[in-house]
C-alpha cells in the first residue's frame, strides 16, 4: 500500500496524541526535527510551534489507572498539535507491529466516525489491518471467475497482439477446469462470435478457440468436450430459430414499431453472425462437412426437404455460408455444388427485388470464377459491390418474364390491423384485412392473429366478432391470403398462453366466448379443438373445477343449435379419455370426497362419461347392456355406448364377445362396423393407454360376430384416407388377418 492510498485517512487520525511507550518505534538514522516537511498553515496563518525535543516518561499514557505527573512532560509529540500525515503513515512501515495502545485507541477512533458508522465498502482498508500494509481484496476480484479471465482476452484480441493472447488463454487452467466451468467459457465464447458489431474480430475467436483445442488435444476430454460444446451451441441457435423469431415477434407486439424494428434488426444479425461463425468453424476443421452440407440444405428447402421459394434472410445465410466453405469442401461436398448452383441461377430468374437478383448472380459469378470474387482473382468485397453497382442490369441472363415488385411497404401497426378487422364485422367486407395481410411477413401474421383471438376472447363487448370470427378466417382462407394451418396455429398459441395466464380465472365466461368462436367458423374451427383444447388442460394439471367448466359450457353452446349432435368420429368432442389420463394436482389444498369426483360431476352433461360411470358402477354383468333397448330412440347414443363399453373392458374384449356374444352382436347391428371400428380406434388412440396389438385383437373378436368383410375394407379405406402415416401402419396390419 502506497502513501497515496493513506491520503485518504481524516486529519483527526493524523492529530492523534502520540508518545513514546516502553516498546517505541524504530527511529530512521539523520532524522532530525528539522528533517521534516514543513506542516501547513493553521487556519489564522499562524505556523505551529517547532517540535521540542524532550525526555520519553517512564509512565505509559494509555494506562489508566497508573498516577498521572502534576505537569505533563515534554513529549516529541505534544498533543492539540497539528502534525503531517505522512508522519503518521510512516508506522505502517515498521517491522514490529504498533504498541497495542495505540492499535485500541486508532480502532476506537475509527468507529466513531460517521462515515465508518452504517457501512463501509469492501475496497476501504479494514481497522485490523490498518497498519499492516495489507488492503482488503475488493468484491469483484473475490468473484472473478474463469469465463471473465476469457472474456477479457476477446475483448484485447486484435491483429497485432493474436500470439500473446494465445498464449494467455491457453496458460488458463481450462484442462482442469469442471464441465461447468468449461461450459460457461464456451457460452462466453460463443455470445461474443455471435455478435454483430464484434463480426471483424470473429476470425481471431476461432483461431483463439482452435489454438485452445490444440493445445489441450482433442483427443483430451476437455478438449474433445470444448469442441462438441461450441457445435451444439451454433446447432441449437441456428435450428431454434423459427421459434426464437416467434418468441420476438410475441414480445414485440406491444412495442413501438421504431423499437420493433431496431429488434428484428439485432435478431437477424445475431443469425447472421452464427452463420458466419459456422463457416469459419468448418475452414479451421472444428466442424465436418457433412453438418455444413446439412444446413445448406435446410436453408434452401426447409425442414420437409421440398422444393420452395425460401425466404430473402434464407437465401442471404445460404450464399454466404457456402461461400465460406465452397472452397474447402471435399471431393464428396463438391459434388452438391452444381445443384446449388442451379437452384440459385433458377431463383435469380424469378425474385422480385433487383437487390436479390444482384446477390444471387455474384454468388453464381463467384462459384464459375473458382470460388473468387469476380473481375480479379483478388478482388475485394468493397471493389465487388462498386462493380455491381456499376454493372447495368442488362447483363441479367435472359429471363421470360421479371416483374420487379414495388418498394416494400412498411409492416402495418398492430393496432391498425385491430381495426380494419373491426370493419369486417360492420361492414363484411375483408378487402382492407387481405391489403394488410400481404404486407405482414408469414410469422408476424401469426402473432397478430393470436393478437386478435386473444382479444376477442377476452374482451366481453365483443359478443358480434366472436360469433362471426371464424366467417372471416374462413374467408380468408378460401380466398388464400391466410392459411387454416396459421389460424390454427395461432389458436393454440393463445391457448397455451391462456393455460399458463390462468385466464379462466380473471373471464369467468371464458370458456362460453371459445365454443361460441369454434361454433361460428366449421372450416376453420372443427369440433375436434375442443378435444385438443380439453388435452392441453388436462396435461397442463388443470383443477377439476376448470375442466369441469370447460365441458359444460361447451356442451351447453353446443345443444343451442337444433342438430347440432356430433357424429363423425374425428370430429366429435371427446370427453372421456382425457378425463381417464387426469390425474388432480397434488397439495391441491384439500382432500376430495365422492360428490366431487370428476366423473360424477360431467356424467348429466356429456354421454359417455356417463356410461362409463354406469359401467364402473355396475356390481355385476347382468345391467351392463340393460339400456341398448333404448338406443332406437336415439341412435346418435350408440357412439357414446360403444366408446364406453370397448374403453371398459379394453383388456379383454375378447372374453366380452365370447360371453356375451348376443348383446354385443345386436350393439355392433346398431350401426355399421366399419362405423364402429373407426370410433374405438379413435378413442383408444386419444387414450394412449392400451395393451400392444390390443386393436388388432379387438377387430378379430368382432369379424367373429360379423363377418362382413367389406365393413372391414371400409374401414382399412377410411385409416388410409383420413389418418396418415399410422394409419396406412394398421391398415397393413389389418391385412394379416385371415
Amino acid at each position: 500500500m502506497d502513501h497515496q492510498t493513506m491520503s485518504n485517512v481524516p486529519p483527526r487520525i493524523g492529530s492523534a496524541p502520540l508518545s513514546h511507550s516502553q516498546q517505541s518505534f524504530p527511529r530512521v538514522e539523520s532524522r532530525t526535527a528539522g528533517a521534516f516537511r514543513v506542516c501547513p498553515l493553521r487556519p489564522g496563518g499562524e505556523r505551529p510551534p517547532p517540535l521540542q525535543p524532550s525526555v520519553s516518561p517512564s509512565t505509559n499514557f494509555f494506562d489508566r489507572a497508573a498516577p498521572q505527573p502534576t505537569e505533563p512532560p515534554a513529549a516529541s509529540h505534544p498533543a492539540n498539535c497539528i502534525y503531517d500525515i505522512a508522519e503518521f503513515v510512516k508506522c505502517q512501515h515498521t517491522k514490529e507491529s504498533p504498541p497495542k495502545g495505540i492499535l485500541d485507541f486508532v480502532t476506537e477512533l475509527w468507529k466513531e466516525m460517521p462515515e465508518n458508522k452504517d457501512s463501509r465498502p469492501e475496497h476501504i482498508l479494514s481497522r485490523e489491518e490498518l497498519f499492516r500494509g495489507e488492503s482488503m481484496p475488493s468484491k469483484v476480484m473475490k468473484e472473478r471467475k474463469l469465463h471473465n479471465e476469457v472474456l477479457g482476452i476477446l475483448g484485447r484480441v486484435g491483429e497485432g497482439n493474436l500470439p500473446k493472447m494465445k498464449e494467455e488463454l491457453t496458460n488458463l487452467p481450462i484442462r482442469q477446469s469442471t464441465d461447468k466451468e468449461i461450459q460457461d467459457v464456451i457460452q462466453v465464447i460463443f455470445n461474443k462470435s455471435i455478435q454483430p458489431e464484434d463480426s471483424i474480430f470473429v476470425p481471431y475467436y476461432v483461431k483463439l478457440v482452435v489454438s485452445l483445442i490444440n493445445d489441450i488435444g482433442e483427443g483430451e476430454p476437455a478438449g474433445r468436450f470444448i469442441r462438441n460444446a461450441i457445435i451444439r451451441q451454433c446447432q441449437r441457435t441456428f435450428e431454434n430459430a423459427e421459434e426464437a423469431q416467434a418468441q420476438l415477434e410475441r414480445e414485440i407486439a406491444n412495442l413501438p414499431e421504431e423499437e420493433a424494428e431496431q429488434r428484428r434488426l439485432i435478431f437477424a444479425g445475431k443469425q447472421k453472425a452464427n452463420i458466419n461463425f459456422l463457416g469459419l468453424l468448418f475452414t479451421h476443421g472444428l466442424v465436418r462437412e457433412k453438418v455444413v452440407l446439412h444446413v445448406l440444405e435446410w436453408l434452401l428447402y426447409g425442414t420437409e426437404r421440398k422444393r420452395r421459394f425460401p425466404a430473402d434472410y434464407e437465401l442471404i445465410h445460404f450464399m454466404n455460408l457456402l461461400l465460406t466453405c465452397g472452397k474447402s469442401f471435399s471431393k464428396e461436398g463438391q459434388e452438391f455444388v452444381p445443384k446449388f448452383r442451379a437452384v440459385l441461377e433458377e431463383l435469380m430468374h424469378m425474385h422480385p427485388q433487383r437487390r436479390m437478383q444482384f446477390l444471387l448472380l455474384n454468388t453464381v459469378e463467384t462459384i464459375d470464377n473458382n470460388w473468387e470474387p469476380p473481375f480479379g482473382a483478388k478482388a475485394t468485397s468493397s471493389s465487388q459491390e462498386h462493380e455491381t453497382e456499376r454493372r447495368p442490369v442488362s447483363q441479367l441472363p435472359p429471363r421470360n418474364k421479371l416483374v420487379l415488385a414495388p418498394p416494400m411497404n412498411p409492416i402495418p401497426s398492430r393496432d391498425g390491423f385491430w381495426e380494419a378487422m373491426d370493419k369486417f364485422f360492420v361492414t363484411s367486407n375483408a378487402e382492407e384485412v387481405i391489403t394488410l395481410l400481404a404486407d405482414i411477413p408469414d410469422e408476424t401474421r401469426i402473432v397478430y392473429c393470436t393478437s386478435v383471438i386473444h382479444r376477442y376472447m377476452t374482451t366481453t363487448r365483443c359478443v358480434q366478432q366472436r360469433a362471426r370470427l371464424g366467417e372471416l378466417f374462413e374467408e380468408l382462407a378460401n380466398k388464400r391470403v391466410l392459411p387454416v394451418e396459421d389460424v390454427r396455429k395461432a389458436l393454440f398459441i393463445h391457448l397455451r398462453d391462456a393455460v399458463k395466464e390462468d385466464l379462466f380465472t380473471d373471464v369467468p365466461r371464458y370458456f362460453c366466448n371459445w365454443a361460441i368462436v369454434v361454433k361460428g367458423g366449421r372450416d376453420v374451427f372443427p369440433p375436434s379443438l375442443h378435444t385438443e383444447f380439453l388435452n392441453i388442460l388436462v396435461d397442463n394439471g388443470a383443477s377439476r373445477e376448470t375442466l369441469v367448466n370447460m365441458v359444460r359450457d361447451v356442451h351447453k353452446i353446443q345443444s343451442e343449435s337444433p342438430g347440432s349432435v356430433e357424429t363423425d368420429a374425428r370430429s366429435r368432442f371427446r370427453v372421456l379419455p382425457a378425463l381417464l389420463r387426469y390425474t388432480p394436482p397434488l397439495l391441491s389444498g384439500y382432500s376430495m370426497d365422492d360428490t366431487e369426483d370428476v366423473f360424477r360431476q360431467l356424467r348429466d352433461c356429456d354421454s359417455d362419461v356417463d356410461y362409463f360411470y354406469h359401467l364402473c358402477e355396475q356390481e355385476d354383468s347382468k345391467g351392463v347392456f340393460m339400456c341398448i333397448n333404448s338406443l332406437g330412440k336415439a341412435p346418435h347414443l350408440a357412439f357414446s355406448m360403444i366408446s364406453a363399453i370397448f374403453t371398459f373392458v379394453r383388456f379383454d374384449v375378447e372374453a366380452l364377445c365370447r360371453e356375451y356374444k348376443e348383446s354385443v352382436k345386436k350393439l355392433v347391428n346398431t350401426k355399421q362396423l366399419h362405423l364402429l371400428l373407426e370410433e374405438v380406434y379413435v378413442t383408444w388412440q386419444a387414450l394412449d393407454r392400451t395393451p400392444e396389438n390390443s386393436f388388432l385383437l379387438f377387430v378379430k373378436a368382432l369379424r367373429s360376430l360379423n363377418a362382413a368383410r367389406d365393413q372391414l375394407d371400409k374401414f382399412k379405406t377410411l385409416l388410409t384416407k383420413n389418418y396418415g402415416a399410422a394409419g396406412k401402419k394398421d391398415a397393413a396390419m389389418l391385412d394379416k388377418l385371415k
